[in-house]
């Protein structure tokens, strides 16, 4: 290898002489790997300077925390919710559940990817089509338009109705696990098709992972309830809405707000040659259930 594209011994040498000559260096490399970056280069004076006050803050209730999860889309379409929730009936704070919307988001997810598996078996498996679908089928991120369409199938409930697990709090295992099953299935549907496997079959075959699919998902993140009683006090302890719902009804009644209204905005990308991507794109999936 030529050595002026490869770093030498010489290189590190001369890198080691230079980072020691300054001891603001040594100083910094045992704060830092001590405490870790941010700890380490906080200034106070900086932090008096950057208060966190605002001209105009929305009160919405208690921050939420999305923790370790890539739901950040999720949080906030649910917090545009809870602000109406929140004026509606004069409560102090309010939350959903946002471990709800996680739980249909991944299996919706889960049934796109094999339903174009199938749509894709005449694929080559090296094709940049399935290589596309096979990279990361189930992952946490998203926009309004899908949690707009997510609400208007499965509807929301409240935190208690089903509250945040583990996995939900950190999705990292899940989502490894869960994509490990998909590309399994993945493979076998399409070494079955390759095998000779009837279409009829190949769609008995995948219903039945969809239901693999739901059972991981309740041992991670429990069962999404069909109905769920409600005792809402405002800030003057006084009842404002009672109840047996369900997810829809809930809806319904708590948020009440016309989804086809509201629209995502969205940069479009700055270098096109840099965001083009195969023109031939999946297919929407046909509905599991």
């Amino acid at each position: 290898m030529d050595e002026a594209k490869s770093v030498t011994v010489d290189d590190l040498a001369a890198a080691r002489e230079l980072f020691f000559s300054e001891r603001a260096n040594v100083v910094a490399k045992n704060a830092v790997s001590s405490a870790g970056i941010r700890a380490a280069a906080r200034r106070p004076e900086g932090v008096a300077a950057n208060a966190m006050s605002w001209d105009i803050e929305v009160s919405q209730g208690e921050r939420t925390n999305q923790q370790h999860s890539g739901r950040c889309w999720m949080f906030a379409s649910l917090n545009t919710f809870r602000f109406r929730t929140i004026k509606r009936f004069n409560l102090k704070t309010y939350e959903f559940s946002q471990a709800y919307p996680l739980f249909f988001d991944k299996l919706e997810k889960s049934n796109w990817f094999l339903e174009n598996i199938l749509d894709t078996l005449d694929e080559p498996l090296a094709s940049r089509l399935v290589a596309y679908l096979l990279t990361d089928p189930i992952g946490d991120g998203g926009q309004w338009d899908m949690f707009r369409a997510l609400t208007k199938k499965y509807g929301v409930v409240p935190k208690e109705a089903m509250p945040e697990t583990a996995c939900s709090k950190n999705t990292r295992e899940m989502d490894k696990y869960l994509t490990r099953y998909l590309r399994g299935a993945a493979k076998r549907l399409r070494e079955s098709a390759a095998a000779g496997v009837s279409g009829d079959d190949l769609v008995a075959m995948k219903k039945q992972m969809m239901e693999e699919v739901y059972s991981l998902l309740v041992t991670c993140l429990g069962e999404p309830p069909a109905s769920f009683d409600v005792r809402l006090r405002d800030k003057d302890d006084k009842l404002v809405l009672s109840g047996t719902f369900t997810p829809q009804e809930f809806f319904a009644e708590a948020v009440g707000m016309e989804l086809d209204d509201y629209v995502s905005l969205r940069a479009t990308c700055s270098r096109p040659a840099a965001c083009a991507t195969s023109t031939s794109r999946p297919r929407a999936s046909r509905p599991w259930r």
